[in-house]
């Protein structure tokens, strides 16, 4: 029994040990462009209120009672907890993961929304877009995660660090995901702010602002972060009809037609080809979990063995701990 749990237990720490080595080399976080002051980047916090740091992520209040944000930051975490906003700890009472999102299975549908049990005060929340003309927009990719960019990789772990924002161009507007490009300066094509979310940017907003005002367009979900390399948001419009199904009447919006669960849906993800392609790591993180489960089982059979089950415990927690952001973001 101990020498099957040792082995089980060998290959569950190297499962996890590659996989974090295969995400670190290709991670890098809110990438900003090389040749330009990283201090231009920050954002005020008071004017982007709205965008609040949540377990290792970030998200966004689009009503009092309501904040938007990645499935894969909630799927990510055993519990939130407490979140603090402003100066405010505010309690979750419910996450509401889309039911179009499969762990570590699906690029799509990567959208959850945050329950609070009392409506958050002082903050003014951002609206979810419900436009269909955000193809060629410039958008504000705000999010606390890591400081980095395309030349140097990260140079700021810091996670949440201040919060900072890129600006870029909508490339690809499908019935999933908004494709952001990371263009290099030195083509001439980039925005003077030009840059991409990354590793504690998931979940955070792509900002449109139009006459009416500021709304989230998009929701960070996963992508690369090299020069000529895409960034994917999730596409806020086409989520709409889950985003009014679960909130109800404190939906802020005008969306006034068929619910999620009203329509058959088959959906299929789109094949980008190379540039943010995350399917070698789902692969490993596929067999870490495999892994960690066998020893899991043999666990099972021995409840007595306190040590035992404490290394059960320490090893499904060291997936949910290290993988999520990384297995996301390359």
């Amino acid at each position: 029994m101990n020498k099957l749990l040792s082995a089980n237990r060998s290959l569950c720490n190297f499962a996890i040990a590659i996989t974090i080595f295969v995400c670190s080399i290709k991670a890098h976080a809110i990438v900003m462009r090389h040749d330009v002051d990283p201090d231009a980047y920050l954002l005020n916090d008071f004017v982007y209120q709205s965008v609040v740091a949540v377990n290792g992520c970030t998200a966004t209040l689009i009503a009092p009672r309501w904040i938007l944000t990645a499935a894969h930051c909630v799927n990510a975490a055993s519990a939130l907890g407490p979140l603090r906003i402003v100066a405010e700890d505010v309690e979750i009472v419910v996450e509401h993961v889309h039911p179009g999102f499969v762990s570590a299975s699906t690029l799509i549908h990567d959208v959850a929304l945050l329950e609070l049990s009392t409506p958050v005060s002082g903050v003014i929340p951002t609206h979810p877009y419900e436009g269909e003309d955000e193809l060629g927009q410039v958008m504000k990719l705000a999010g606390f995660g890591d400081v980095g960019d395309a030349a140097r990789g990260i140079y700021e772990r810091c996670s949440p660090c201040d919060l900072r924002g890129a600006d870029n161009k909508v490339t690809v507007a499908n019935n999933f995901h908004l494709r952001f490009r990371f263009d290099d300066p030195r083509n001439g094509a980039s925005l003077p702010l030009e840059g991409v979310g990354g590793p504690g940017d998931s979940g955070g907003p792509a900002f449109i602002e139009n006459s009416a005002g500021r709304f989230v367009a998009g929701v960070s979900s996963f992508g690369s972060k090299s020069y000529g390399d895409f960034d994917h948001y999730i596409r806020v419009s086409q989520e709409v009809d889950w985003l009014l199904e679960v909130m109800g009447n404190e939906y802020p919006g005008y969306y006034s037609g068929p619910l999620y669960s009203e329509v058959e849906h088959n959906d299929r993800a789109p094949n980008y080809g190379g540039g943010g392609s995350v399917a070698p790591v789902f692969l490993l993180l596929t067999l870490g979990w495999v892994l960690c489960r066998r020893t899991d089982f043999a666990l099972g059979n021995d409840r007595e063995n306190r040590a035992m089950t404490k290394t059960r415990r320490a090893c499904n927690q060291e997936f949910r701990r290290e993988i999520p952001e990384a297995m996301w973001r390359e």
